[in-house]
């Protein structure tokens, strides 16, 4: 444990469980007047349920914007979170099968500059977005010199954004 400005401040790195099955591995700051004990600095806080937020902490909060999430379901995330844990500001969200989703964020949905990258690497911009649904076009030559656009071969439907609104933060 480290000596700080504060007398009443001890900071340190160590691993903690918590009651609910929870832990953290990283720096912490204990106050020693009430006793509480907050992660500060960098660390890494794994859920019960085994979710896993990789971030720097201020105060028990994300100190900064850019964050890593491994979610137990096989998804992730990495970019911008609010204070809230939404996903907000510019990030990228993966699937188990390494599809992707590139954007701007906002309350975990993604509002603009929005690309999809499917598994086998063929990007996809945005045809048109609703509040749970976005239609993507491709963006590849392969597609838009030898296929003949049917709105089957223009246009993927990505309807799981309810979905990620929904992640686990």
């Amino acid at each position: 444990m480290t000596e700080t400005s504060d007398p009443n401040l001890k900071k340190g790195s160590g691993k903690f469980s918590f009651v609910n099955g929870d832990t953290y591995d990283g720096d912490y700051a204990l106050h020693l007047i009430n006793g509480t004990l907050v992660k500060n600095g960098e660390g890494v806080y794994v859920t019960n349920d085994f979710n896993t937020y990789s971030a720097k902490w201020e105060n028990d909060n994300f100190a900064e914007e850019d964050v890593f999430i491994q979610f137990n379901n096989g998804t992730r995330y990495n970019g911008g979170i609010n204070t809230n844990g939404q996903m907000s500001g510019k990030g990228t969200y993966y699937f188990p099968d390494d599809s992707s989703i590139n954007a701007i964020w906002y309350e975990n949905k993604p509002v603009s500059d929005i690309t999809y990258q499917d598994s086998f690497g063929y990007v996809w911009i945005v045809k048109t977005i609703s509040d749970d649904t976005i239609y993507f076009m491709a963006n590849n030559h392969f597609w838009t010199e030898i296929c003949r656009p049917t709105m089957s071969d223009e246009v993927l439907e990505q309807s799981s954004l309810s979905n990620l609104s929904n992640s686990p933060l």
